[in-house]
């Protein structure tokens, strides 16, 4: 599950890595160049808008149904079954087998 937002992350900052490698590592000063599309006409800022929102809802709704996926899996194995009756807080153990 980690990994789904480890490949996610590293997409988005797979163009800043060179200059923030020479920052950190070479300790050179580094100015980013970010490029900005003009979104200038309507359809393109609709588009943008849409994208960013299904990316959005298709990450949200894929780690929604692995979380409830593993819930309803219970990968844990947690027994579901009862186990002495009326017992409550601590048992006396005697001998330890």
């Amino acid at each position: 599950m980690a990994s789904f937002y480890i490949v996610g992350g590293a997409f988005v900052l797979w163009r800043y890595l060179p200059p923030i490698w020479n920052l950190i590592v070479h300790e050179k000063n580094t100015a980013l160049k970010i490029v900005y599309y003009p979104f200038s006409r309507p359809w393109e800022k609709w588009f943008r808008i849409a994208f960013k929102s299904f990316i959005f809802l298709f990450f949200f709704v894929v780690s929604a149904y692995l979380h409830w996926d593993n819930y309803r899996n219970d990968s844990y194995k947690v027994p579901q079954n009862p186990g002495l009756a009326n017992a409550r807080d601590f048992i006396l153990l005697q001998t330890l087998k």
